[in-house]
């Protein structure tokens, strides 16, 4: 299996004669405004706050500097622009944020955050409420549901995010089974944990990937490729 070096320095890429597309989108205004415009009141929170104690976990969320390192990973490794109807999901989406933060950067990406917690699903469904473009909203999609019901369909994902540093054993069998005979070739999935995959069917394009977390801003991912 083959370890690409990380992404290089891709900043000199954005003084091209083209404005980027979040700024298309959004005009001045950055990611991380439109965050704390849409997040206010609903940031991260331990589950033991919310009487969610049966779940034995805390919640944790990519920061916004964190959102925009795995959108240029994503674009680096799975570029898009060919891609008539490229598909983000977030598995465990959580509040929403990372979901958001990859419509807001850019204008083309159909963005869903599948999240099995219901307290967690009604408050991504509260920032969402709150978004006040319409060319976001309408790329923007929340489902309350588990990962694992086949019912919740990925099969159409260019790029998938995975923060499965408190899945169990049993969870990360399941959502690989899923995950091996579903995507097709060319999806990139970055993940916060080894993934038990076939490596005849995966490619680990990195093993090290950092990428800043609520948690610790040297949190390191695994990407890789669905060959």
């Amino acid at each position: 299996m083959k370890h690409i070096a990380n992404l290089p320095n891709t900043k000199k890429s954005t003084h091209s004669g083209k404005k980027q597309k979040t700024a298309r989108v959004h005009g001045s205004r950055g990611l991380h405004d439109i965050l704390i415009e849409v997040y206010s009141g609903i940031n991260g929170f331990n589950t033991y706050s919310i009487g969610a104690t049966q779940d034995k976990s805390t919640y944790g969320e990519v920061t916004p500097s964190g959102i925009r390192m795995l959108y240029e990973k994503f674009k680096y490794y799975g570029p898009i622009d060919k891609i008539s109807r490229p598909c983000f999901y977030d598995l465990g989406s959580g509040v929403g944020k990372v979901v958001l933060g990859m419509a807001v950067l850019n204008n083309n990406i159909h963005c869903y955050g599948i999240e099995n917690m219901a307290e967690r699903a009604r408050l991504a469904n509260s920032a969402y409420a709150k978004i006040k473009s319409s060319q976001i909203k309408q790329r923007v999609h929340f489902i309350h549901d588990s990962i694992l019901n086949k019912s919740v369909g990925f099969r159409d994902a260019t790029w998938i995010f995975i923060s499965n540093l408190c899945f169990d054993a049993e969870t990360l069998s399941q959502l690989a089974d899923r995950l091996h005979a579903e995507l097709v070739s060319g999806t990139i999935i970055i993940c916060s944990r080894q993934l038990l995959i076939n490596p005849t069917q995966f490619e680990i394009l990195e093993s090290a990937c950092v990428i800043p977390m609520s948690w610790s801003n040297s949190s390191s991912c695994w990407i890789y490729k669905k060959i």
